[in-house]
């Protein structure tokens, strides 16, 4: 509701890292770890399981979360947006698959700005998004995928770990547009990006959730200890279908998990 008439964004979380006021703390992202510290953990627990030592018990919140169950959750700002109702089915089969998602937009092509569910920006104007899913996935897989997504000429990925080891297949200065729009007497209007330099310092963010988030909750050590791992042996994916018009990035990757 914050930002759903704004024709541009600030600078931050999806700014572009060259910009002088990327990273300013000026209200555009707030880690929601950091927002739900202060909330007691028998809460959490109730949310997220008096237990986690399994991906099965993560896949459980993950789902949870994207079902409706759950209102509170450890990588996640706030509540779903309504746009997520066109891929939910997917991103639920993901999940369930250990593809654990943090963030999603389904590909549209020229919706008008005033469509009660993409649009944004000045009326009388179109609106565009690209194919967009971040997610974390065990080192276990994180080979496999992207053999299978590099082949594919309209796909971009980079994947990271906590440690810092990547495998992409962008460049250090690329920036790639994934949601503009185009309204009368303007320029054309890009508030989201991906940007490879961003996405470089947002991981560590991403990453804290797991331990300063999630394992903090549990007073016993095989919860703690599994979360840790989690932490430690899981990668930051993202990947963009670049085909806004025809592609179909959540089947693409359901392919994947029928095939791992």
């Amino acid at each position: 509701m914050r930002t759903e008439a704004w024709d541009e964004f600030p600078n931050g979380r999806w700014g572009v890292s060259r910009s002088p006021a990327f990273g300013s703390d000026d209200g555009g992202f707030v880690s929601y770890s950091k927002k739900f510290k202060t909330t007691n953990h028998a809460e959490k627990k109730k949310n997220w399981g008096e237990t986690c030592t399994s991906f099965s018990d993560v896949s459980k919140v993950f789902v949870a979360f994207l079902s409706g169950k759950i209102k509170k959750f450890p990588f996640a700002e706030g509540a779903l947006s309504a746009e997520t109702d066109d891929i939910n089915q997917q991103l639920l089969k993901l999940n369930e698959n250990k593809l654990f998602t943090i963030n999603s937009q389904p590909r549209v092509n020229a919706a008008k700005s005033t469509d009660p569910k993409f649009g944004w920006g000045p009326e009388n104007g179109y609106v565009y998004q690209k194919a967009y899913v971040e997610f974390f996935v065990h080192k276990d897989l994180i080979k496999k995928l992207v053999d299978y997504l590099s082949p594919q000429e309209n796909i971009t990925y980079q994947a990271i770990s906590a440690s810092g080891e990547q495998l992409k297949n962008v460049g250090e200065q690329d920036v790639n547009a994934v949601t503009w729009g185009v309204f009368k007497g303007k320029e054309i209007v890009q508030p989201t990006v991906v940007d490879h330099q961003a996405f470089e310092i947002w991981k560590d963010e991403a990453f804290k959730a797991w331990n300063e988030t999630w394992a903090v909750i549990y007073t016993e050590e095989d919860s703690k200890t599994f979360l840790k791992s989690c932490h430690d042996d899981m990668y930051l994916v993202n990947v963009v279908d670049n085909d806004f018009v025809g592609g179909d990035l959540y089947d693409n990757l359901l392919k994947f998990v029928e095939q791992n």
